[in-house]
């Protein structure tokens, strides 16, 4: 809502335009973008892991799903404020995911983003191989 001063007739942002400002700066600083670039590349990793459970899979599409679909908390038809919702609420789901996901999983992947290595699954820790060992002559 923009609300006119009577005096000198000056327009005053509504606190929707203010709230859209401080969300766009905010999303605009580099360290912003670099680290949540980080993690959505980490989740990328992390969906592709066959040891994360398919349950904390879930997440994302189910989140997907909610942007796609017509329904919404806020609906898209508001400018800026329906967009904005269905941002917030995929990177709480990515949010979520990386907390479901098994601690292993996400440092072991983590040091690989650092370290750039290209991705592999993560070797299974918990695999004891049992046997006995005979020489034949």
């Amino acid at each position: 809502m923009v609300q006119l001063q009577v005096a000198g007739a000056k327009t005053r942002r509504s606190s929707d335009d203010r709230c859209m400002a401080r969300v766009t700066s905010m999303l605009l600083r580099p360290w912003t973008m670099r680290a949540l670039w980080r993690e959505v590349r980490l989740a990328m990793r992390l969906f592709r892991e066959p040891l994360v459970p398919g349950w904390a899979k879930a997440t994302i599409p189910i989140a997907l799903l909610y942007v796609i679909s017509p329904v919404d908390l806020l609906p898209d038809v508001i400018p800026g404020i329906g967009q904005i919702d269905d941002l917030v609420l995929l990177y709480g789901a990515i949010k979520l995911f990386l907390r479901v996901s098994p601690t292993a999983a996400v440092t072991f992947h983590q040091s690989a983003i650092e370290k750039g290595r290209p991705f592999t699954t993560m070797p299974p820790s918990d695999v004891v191989i049992e046997a006995d060992y005979t020489r034949d002559l």
